[in-house]
């Protein structure tokens, strides 16, 4: 029952990232149709999940050199691969990929912070 409440947990934050970055960064445009927004939450915690671990591994010694910084190439890529795998999220330019790319990891990071405080009550 934990693993399936997480798992909604986890997409329903992802849409609400989503949602919070399309309204205030400009050329992050996410669909309101629910059922593709929730499947780009789907895709976007799958390349979290399976992605994400493999890119910090192969990009560590830039995340070294950058004293952390990397990660925000990373979070870019994933938005990126997103957008290649799904159209319900589109974006116009590098410069908001990047924003993006600090909002929704600014967003999930609150959001996972605060899920695990309640899960543990």
């Amino acid at each position: 029952m934990g693993f399936l409440i997480t798992l909604i947990l986890g997409i329903a934050s992802n849409i609400a990232a989503f949602l919070f970055t399309e309204h205030y960064i400009t050329g992050f445009h996410v669909t309101h149709d629910p059922l593709p927004l929730i499947m780009a939450a789907i895709i976007f915690g799958f390349l979290n999940t399976i992605i994400k671990p493999l890119l910090k591994f192969a990009l560590g010694p830039l995340i070294l050199l950058t004293l952390g910084l990397g990660f925000i190439i990373i979070n870019a890529l994933i938005l990126y691969l997103l957008t290649l795998f799904t159209q319900a999220v589109t974006i116009d330019s590098t410069v908001s990929l990047f924003y993006a790319a600090l909002l929704i990891g600014a967003a999930n990071l609150v959001i996972t912070l605060f899920r695990k405080l309640i899960i543990r009550k």
